[in-house]
């Protein structure tokens, strides 16, 4: 009986193994896991002299659940930062220190009180310069080209301890058209370049890649940078500005916007607009003339035109212009006439 003869080795072993599990108590004995300490967020890469940055880690297997200590070292000993609690516990906000240490980095660690053995270090790059945006709300726009030809974007965002927590943005091109998009939110991370990592994300699919926007940011300042599309939904460049205030406009302003009009020519239009009331330009005082195709047109206020433009102000002096009716594709400035 071939098939018995099989299943009797099998027997055997398993009443084995059934009675190895039977013996003493040290057989049960499950060994400590080790306590596991990572950050709930991503920590930064580098910080400017004096900036700060709040650091918040999760602990795993920590039966005391007694937190961590945090701690700081660097060449220039002493000299390499503070804490506003050095622990035990969980979070606390890290302050560079004063002046760039040798070799230009701190090592922050948090170390598990319960197990001194498990711990998470970081290191951090000191600059005199400043390393990401500060917080506030910030004015950006774009133009180039995607797979419809070109396109422009502007819009705000609102920046809060390196995440991005709202705004909204304008998107026009040749086959989507103008569309206006709320932004929910997105991140700024520093790369090992120095540059910045700006995402914007939105619920339109059809923008950015599947609605996330990517950009690559040089800094002039904490609150200024130029900006690069950095995925692979187009090809652009542009800027981003600390909103200063929103006041609404009032006066001469002169204004500039360039792009392409409705059969794809090259356009750019410029004058002076005169915000004569609450909200309203009346054309009293105001000068519009363009460029379409490399024909040229003076002060044709004097002839019908209507251009649907939104605003975004970058401070009660200065805005960004993009076009949102679909007849020309066009991003410009306009600044108050002093």
């Amino acid at each position: 009986m071939p098939f018995r003869q099989c299943i009797l080795p099998f027997a055997a072993v398993s009443m084995s193994a059934a009675m190895a599990g039977c013996g003493g108590s040290s057989m049960n004995t499950t060994p400590a896991l080790p306590i596991s300490v990572s950050f709930t967020s991503a920590a930064p890469a580098s910080l400017q002299v004096n900036a700060t940055a709040s650091l918040a880690v999760a602990i795993i297997s920590d039966s005391a659940n007694a937190g961590v200590k945090w701690s700081v070292t660097c060449v220039s000993s002493g000299a390499c930062g503070s804490f506003s609690t050095s622990g035990p516990g969980t979070s606390t906000i890290f302050t560079a220190p004063s002046t760039v240490p040798a070799g230009s980095t701190v090592t922050v660690m948090a170390t598990s009180v319960t197990n001194p053995g498990d711990s998470l270090s970081i290191p951090i790059f000191v600059s005199l310069e400043p390393t990401t945006l500060a917080n506030g709300s910030y004015v950006f726009q774009l133009s180039g080209t995607n797979a419809h030809g070109f396109y422009s974007v502007s819009g705000v965002f609102t920046v809060d301890n390196g995440s991005i927590t709202g705004g909204e943005q304008d998107f026009i091109d040749p086959t989507t058209g103008a569309k206006n998009d709320t932004i929910t939110g997105g991140s700024i991370v520093v790369i090992d370049d120095g540059n910045l990592w700006i995402t914007l994300k939105t619920a339109d699919t059809s923008i950015g890649v599947s609605g996330v926007e990517t950009l690559d940011a040089t800094l002039f300042s904490s609150s200024h940078a130029t900006l690069i599309d950095f995925d692979s939904s187009g090809t652009s460049s542009g800027t981003v500005d600390l909103q200063t205030g929103i006041a609404a406009p009032s006066g001469g302003y002169a204004f500039f916007a360039f792009g392409r009009d409705s059969v794809n020519s090259a356009t750019v239009i410029g004058g002076v607009l005169n915000v004569d009331g609450p909200g309203t330009i009346s054309g009293n005082g105001s000068v519009f003339d363009i460029n379409d195709a490399g024909l040229a047109g003076l002060d044709t206020s004097q002839t019908p035109m209507v251009h649907h433009f939104a605003c975004y102000l970058v401070s009660p002096s200065q805005a960004v212009l993009i076009e949102t009716d679909n007849a020309q594709l066009t991003l410009g400035f306009l600044e108050l006439q002093k």
